[in-house]
């Protein structure tokens, strides 16, 4: 017998500076993050840096190190069975205002 788990829908806007779009949760299991935008690309990065290094604000950074871009519809699925759990929070950057892009939470 299996679980099914529900999702949790999110929406956030991404512009031209770093913005926080999932915060922390330690209740999380995983992410999926999709870029809707059929011209638009989004990069996207953990919000904190590693546990034991002060663990300060990571920003988002255009074609920055950290950050991992996110094409034009396509997204990424941050979760168990293809790795931990995923509880940090996500910051996102792009090269126009106002973009959407759409955030499902998973939990046990």
């Amino acid at each position: 017998m299996s679980t099914a788990i529900d999702p949790v829908v999110l929406t956030a806007t991404v512009g031209t500076s770093s913005t926080l779009i999932v915060p922390v949760n330690a209740t999380r299991l995983g992410l999926y993050i999709f870029n809707p935008s059929a011209t638009v690309p989004i990069w996207i990065c953990p919000s904190q840096g590693p546990q034991g290094t002060g663990g300060g604000n990571v920003p988002a950074v255009v074609n920055g190190a950290g950050s991992m871009l996110l094409q034009p519809l396509q997204g990424v699925l941050w979760c168990p069975p293809q790795g931990p759990s995923y509880t940090n929070g996500v910051n996102a950057i792009c090269g126009t205002p106002s973009t959407p892009i759409t955030i499902w939470e998973f939990y046990q």
